[in-house]
């Protein structure tokens, strides 16, 4: 255990014990991760723009807690190890636990609240709203509540801001967009867990042990990915598939690399 980074601690084995996920200490001495892919860059892959997934069926945290993802990962030829894997569900809940969290209202589907298992969920009187991905599940009472929650004392934490996602029947609403609703009903500013917060990409660069200069992430938002890992020192590589759209190459924002498909790093 590498210690405390930001407001987050860093990945333990410990972890993956109480997950009943294999120790990565136990893993083969020759295996290696997707950290080992480039040299001498190590890479750190975004959710969405991977080949052969359809964008709106796996978006973690949408409908996959971390160990189905990983499997998902090792079927199209990427040999991570689960302590490779960084979700905003994991990340929300391992920062929750941080603060001696006991209850939280989740603002996420049943799937990804799983990774919050040991916190009590309360709709009266939580500690925490977490708001993540809720797609269409995002109602009127459900924002209203946490808008209470909030008012009354409760810390409000996004996975994400961002602001959209693409299906194969267009673009669709993200959480983004719900959280800055509640941001500015309540005057108060969410705490951002995932992409782009730099202490998200501080604390998986100490979990990696590497320098910024010795990292890419590899992402389909220009925006939350490139402009959010440049900001931190990291190479920000556009990828074009899932949320990239031919506008994005318009708006300021210069990627190190530009990527037809993440299948290029498998030599596919």
């Amino acid at each position: 255990n590498k210690g405390n980074v930001g407001s987050f601690p860093t990945k333990n084995r410990e972890v993956h014990r109480q997950r009943g996920l294999a120790d990565p200490g136990e893993a083969d001495e020759h295996d290696f991760g997707l950290g080992q892919l480039l040299d001498p860059l190590a890479v750190v892959v975004g959710h969405g723009e991977l080949d052969g997934f359809d964008p709106f069926e796996v978006r973690p945290p949408l409908l996959m807690v971390e160990a189905r993802l990983l499997e998902r990962l090792h079927a199209l030829g990427f040999p991570m190890a689960i302590d490779e894997l960084y979700t905003a569900t994991y990340v929300a809940a391992r920062y929750l636990r941080e603060q001696n969290a006991q209850r939280y209202l989740p603002l996420l589907l049943p799937d990804a609240q799983q990774e919050f298992d040991g916190i009590d969920v309360d709709e009266e009187t939580p500690e925490y709203v977490v708001v993540g991905d809720l797609g269409a599940s995002f109602t009127f009472a459900r924002l209203n509540r946490a808008f209470r929650a909030v008012l009354n004392g409760a810390r409000l934490i996004a996975l994400h801001k961002k602001r959209h996602w693409r299906t194969s029947d267009g673009l669709f609403l993200d959480a983004g967009p719900f959280v800055m609703a509640l941001e500015y009903a309540t005057e108060t500013n969410a705490v951002v867990v995932g992409k782009p917060s730099e202490a998200y990409f501080t604390m998986v660069l100490a979990d990696l042990g590497l320098p910024p200069d010795r990292v890419a992430m590899i992402g389909d938002d220009i925006e939350i990915d490139v402009r959010g890992a440049q900001r931190a020192g990291i190479q920000g590589w556009l990828v074009k598939t899932g949320r990239f759209r031919k506008e994005d190459l318009g708006r300021g924002i210069w990627p190190d690399h530009v990527l037809e498909s993440i299948t290029v790093l498998l030599g596919n």
